[in-house]
């Protein structure tokens, strides 16, 4: 099989190296491949530690290679760590045809414009997606192709990140001697030993701290611990709630909440969720089919990965905005329509 028509997934989290290989097979994404492993070279989700991490990912390939049947060369990566920062950004230009209709080609070059924006020295961008557009004036217009006027404005999520953080992955990937395709901001947090809920852990319950750093020799008590992350939660879900109230939605999603990634396996944060923001809560499943190796990626803390693929697969069809030159994906493109209009959904 051709290298193009492979896709692959790399996140570095602070826990572990994962690393998921899919293809298309029949219209589907059908993982061939996946390898983890333990990883202490991050903290915080920033690399501390090249080699370290450098040491997990080349085991994560290994074990992927050797599942898929296939050499991985190139791969998207996931960003991750508290430098990462989100904020809004405008772009406006005249409609270039001369009957004043919208195409594909105005809505990449103002969505580039609103690219334009000041970043320090020790920041770049990471990704420029369109929240919406306004044709003279009309907004909110969600694909305004098609659409007659003079002048096409659009309000953009742009997403900047510490050009430091980038370079560490990059020196990790070239040691690991795999191309970053792309890097992708997509956060998972993964949470083996905690609770949402304190009150279910007796005083007497510890952690052995060397299961999670064989540096460290004590033990710590678990419900210490579960006092710490209701605390953190009820920070984030104040915030949230907070932002559910200033768009009058508080207590009012009808499709309630679904939670997804690593942190959705803490134990009792569904419980947590729904009584603090009395919403209907489920747990995440990718709403796409895909086939394979569905027995090892029925992970929540998997789901960077199989987010990964998509979006190379999202990446590798026409996309509005999109302004980086990517790898040719071969047949991919009916899967990548699908896929486009998945991630859609997630775009404010």
């Amino acid at each position: 099989m051709s290298q193009s028509k492979l896709v692959v997934g790399i996140d570095i989290g602070s826990s572990k190296v994962a690393v998921t290989v899919g293809q298309l097979q029949e219209e589907m994404l059908h993982v061939i491949g996946v390898g983890q492993a333990a990883n202490h070279g991050v903290r915080k989700g920033v690399i501390s530690d090249l080699d370290e991490t450098a040491s997990a990912l080349t085991t994560a390939l290994d074990q992927a290679e050797q599942m898929s049947g296939q050499a991985i060369h190139q791969a998207f990566f996931s960003v991750n760590g508290p430098h990462i920062v989100a904020s809004q950004s405008k772009g406006v230009i005249a409609i270039s045809r001369a009957d004043g209709v919208v195409t594909e080609a105005d809505t990449e070059r103002v969505v580039g414009e609103s690219r334009a924006i000041a970043m320090p020295p020790n920041r770049e961008l990471l990704h420029c997606r369109p929240r919406y557009y306004s044709v003279d004036g009309q907004e909110p217009v969600k694909d305004p192709v098609g659409m007659s006027g003079v002048r096409l404005e659009v309000e953009t999520l742009v997403v900047g990140c510490a050009t430091h953080a980038l370079r560490n992955l990059d020196k990790v990937a070239y040691q690991a001697n795999v191309q970053v395709s792309d890097h992708i901001y997509s956060p998972l947090a993964t949470i083996r030993y905690g609770t949402a809920l304190p009150e279910s852990i007796r005083e007497s319950e510890k952690i052995d701290l060397t299961e999670i750093d064989p540096a460290e020799n004590s033990r710590q008590s678990k419900r210490f611990v579960a006092e710490i992350i209701e605390a953190r939660l009820n920070e984030i879900f104040v915030t949230l709630e907070d932002e559910l109230k200033a768009i009058d939605r508080d207590s009012r999603l009808p499709a309630g909440v679904i939670l997804t990634g690593g942190g959705s396996k803490l134990e009792g944060l569904i419980e947590y969720t729904k009584n603090t923001l009395r919403l209907p809560v489920s747990a995440g499943q990718l709403p796409l089919e895909i086939s394979g190796l569905v027995d090892k990626i029925d992970d929540p803390s998997l789901s960077t990965c199989i987010g990964l693929l998509l979006w190379g697969i999202f990446e590798s069809s026409p996309t509005i905005g999109s302004t980086k030159s990517l790898p040719d994906l071969g047949g991919l493109n009916n899967l990548g329509d699908k896929a486009r209009g998945f991630f859609r959904q997630f775009i404010p």
